[in-house]
């Protein structure tokens, strides 16, 4: 039996069923894939560094290799751009440059790079409200909020991401979006 077959709207945050769900998102839920445009894309060189062996303090106080992180993490990618330049670029689990892969969070550093962008030709003003460009948030908690809270994450909304605590707002989101519709009736 396929993996497709097995792993559902119940399971699929579950590990090790997220290896396959991450790159295959749209066979669970409804999906809007982002393309890039018409432009070809910008070109790196690309310059190969061994990052493997450099160390850190991991989460836990332990010295731990990048290696080491990337596999005790199950990444399915990892890329290091140094001053223009890919020093490091290497795929897991079946991935490759073309894959899809859902990117959740990661998605705050590429608004936050493409806002830097923006501000740096005078398109835009962090210091500005939100609802100054999205009208719709005048009406909402977020409607005294500049760019740079929200671009900061520092806008004062209280919500709790606590992924141990079953009735935290993170798992009462999930289960309202239909990530885990398992969850509907206990956060109701």
């Amino acid at each position: 039996m396929s993996k497709s077959n097995l792993i559902n709207s119940y399971n699929w945050l579950q590990h090790p069923n997220n290896e396959w769900s991450f790159q295959n998102i749209e066979k669970l839920f409804t999906t809007q894939r982002i393309n890039k445009g018409n432009q070809k894309p910008s070109e790196f060189a690309v310059k190969h560094e061994s990052v493997d062996k450099i160390e850190f303090i991991n989460l836990e106080q332990n010295k731990q290799t990048i290696k080491e992180m990337l596999f005790n993490g199950y990444a399915d990618s990892f890329l290091v751009l140094k001053r223009g330049k890919i020093i490091y670029e290497e795929y897991f689990n079946d991935m490759d440059q073309s894959s899809v892969h859902l990117v959740n969070s990661i998605s705050k550093n590429f608004l936050g790079m493409l806002t830097g962008i923006l501000e740096d030709k005078g398109d835009i003003d962090v210091d500005k409200k939100v609802s100054n460009y999205v009208p719709e948030l005048s009406q909402s908690v977020f409607n005294e909020t500049t760019l740079r809270h929200a671009l900061d994450m520092t806008a004062s909304v209280k919500y709790d991401e606590t992924y141990d605590d079953s009735s935290a707002d993170f798992w009462y989101e999930t289960s309202t979006i239909g990530w885990r519709p398992d969850l509907i009736k206990e956060n109701s």
